[in-house]
């Protein structure tokens, strides 16, 4: 895993900011998905995200152009709600969410293995 560098006031795009700054959402699963709407993922995506990891994966390091990828929360959206819109709690990794289905289940990995659709007993073994 390669080091990440985020200068430690960066805070991404306005749409970002926006939601950063409103109270802790009750439904953080929603609340990221309402930012389609605003193409806000493609612009953390394409203008923030990718350059500052040399559009590689921030968990295998694969060319992120190779296999798509996805925004991924390091701090898990469901237990820490308050990192939901968090610019710093933000990397790209491997795979596009909407074809995960393609891949056997065995053939996942990255933020998809970590806390992705595995047992619950698994997820919880994570703790950042």
């Amino acid at each position: 895993m390669r080091h990440i560098n985020k200068p430690s006031q960066a805070q991404g795009p306005d749409c970002l900011k926006k939601k950063f700054e409103q109270d802790v959402p009750t439904n953080p699963q929603k609340a990221w998905q309402g930012l389609r709407s605003q193409k806000c993922k493609q612009q953390i995506t394409n203008d923030y995200l990718c350059s500052e990891q040399y559009h590689l994966c921030a968990y295998t390091e694969i060319d992120l152009d190779e296999l798509g990828c996805h925004i991924e929360h390091i701090k898990p959206k469901s237990r820490y709600p308050e990192c939901t819109f968090d610019y710093q709690n933000l990397v790209l990794s491997c795979l596009q969410s909407d074809k995960l289905q393609d891949y056997a289940y065995d053939d996942r990995f990255g933020g998809h293995f970590k806390c992705g659709d595995r047992s619950k007993e698994e997820r919880d073994k994570y703790n950042p």
